[in-house]
């Protein structure tokens, strides 16, 4: 029960983190938003095995690259399983320090599912890498 409240934590950290990265993400309070991370827990716990086995042909055809799939289907489960919490694209405003100059760019709600799976993923993997 301990780990699951921990994965759970760390879940809607990620999710938080990608709100904050950009824009595209909307929830109405702290509890959706709590509710959503549940759910995407939830779903990596349970369904995101059976996606990988689905997928394995595949995935070790292009050598794991394919593995990204997994997680933007885990982030749309969620997104149906907890109605209000939507992404309705993903807006980044652009980022400049000391003369290095990334651009901002806006993106439809299939590039910006993929984009915000891709954060949650990388900052949840660091994230239990650290709490193990």
């Amino acid at each position: 029960m301990k780990s699951f409240i921990r994965n759970i934590a760390i879940t809607t950290f990620a999710l938080w983190v990608a709100d904050q990265i950009g824009e595209g993400l909307s929830y109405p309070n702290l509890l959706m938003l709590l509710a959503a991370g549940a759910a995407l827990a939830l779903i990596n716990l349970m369904v995101k095995p059976v996606l990988n086995l689905l997928l394995l042909p595949l995935n070790i055809a292009t050598l794991g690259m394919f593995r990204w799939v997994t997680a933007v289907l885990a982030l749309f489960l969620a997104l149906r399983v907890v109605p209000q919490f939507v992404i309705t694209g993903f807006t980044f405003g652009g980022f400049t320090y000391q003369g290095m100059i990334i651009p901002g760019f806006v993106l439809g709600f299939w590039s910006g599912l993929i984009v915000v799976a891709l954060i949650v993923s990388v900052v949840s993997s660091v994230l239990f890498w650290f709490a193990h």
